[in-house]
């Protein structure tokens, strides 16, 4: 059955330069997944976690175009508690509601999605999936060639691939909940999910069909995160 609403979580730290392409995409996707769905609910929460740049104020810019934007500021630096904050931002707003029929899709500020991104995830949640982990890839803007090429070399993106990654995530709101969300970790937070979720007996479904792409620029913003992994390669 197809969920009746989606929230998309997008954490951000100290984001002002990615942070509008971001929200530029999820727009277009919200869009997409509006004009095939009319009937579905759609929020977006940009959770702001101890922004000194104007992070806070890019969503407020944009709000006068994506006008189901919401702003969470927290001051945590820490991803984990950021993407819960969200996470648990958007169930209090459905807390009266069948959770089964509510859909949480995750990405992070630095990255940018395909417009059949909520779409196709939706199709999955309509088929009865639970949980879908779709791949990632540096985008070329901000790679070296040699990077690139070292990233595909070690991840081969297909359908059911073997990687999870924070940056493209869907996971059905009931799940969610039963297995405690994410946990306040600095990194590791998206594996720790999944992993619960598939211990718990969900369908889970790793997918290629909806790629992003994120930036693998040389300053990370948590430790050990994605920027930091592709510059070890």
């Amino acid at each position: 059955m197809l969920p009746k609403a989606v929230g998309v979580i997008i954490p951000a730290h100290n984001e002002e330069v990615e942070l509008p392409d971001c929200l530029d995409t999820v727009q277009l996707a919200c869009e997409y997944a509006s004009y095939i769905y009319p009937s579905l609910e759609i929020r977006v929460i940009v959770v702001a976690d101890a922004c000194t740049d104007t992070t806070v104020q890019q969503v407020f810019e944009r709000n006068t175009v994506l006008h189901t934007v919401e702003l969470i500021s927290v001051d945590f630096c820490n991803v984990g508690r950021a993407r819960g904050v969200g996470a648990q931002k958007l169930i209090a707003n459905f807390n009266d509601e069948d959770l089964s029929q509510v859909w949480i899709a995750i990405t992070d500020a630095d990255t940018q999605v395909p417009v059949q991104w909520l779409y196709t995830q939706l199709q999955h949640a309509k088929a009865g999936v639970d949980c879908l982990v779709g791949t990632v890839e540096p985008r070329p803007d901000s790679a070296t060639q040699e990077l690139l090429c070292k990233w595909h070399a070690r991840h081969v993106l297909t359908e059911d691939h073997p990687h999870i990654f924070g940056a493209n995530l869907g996971i059905r709101a009931s799940w969610y909940e039963k297995v405690g969300g994410f946990l306040p970790l600095p990194t590791g937070e998206d594996i720790n999910l999944v992993d619960k979720i598939r211990r718990s007996g969900a369908w889970v479904v790793s997918t290629d069909t909806t790629r992003v792409a994120t930036s693998a620029r040389f300053s990370d913003r948590v430790t050990q995160g994605f920027s930091s992994y592709c510059h070890s390669l």
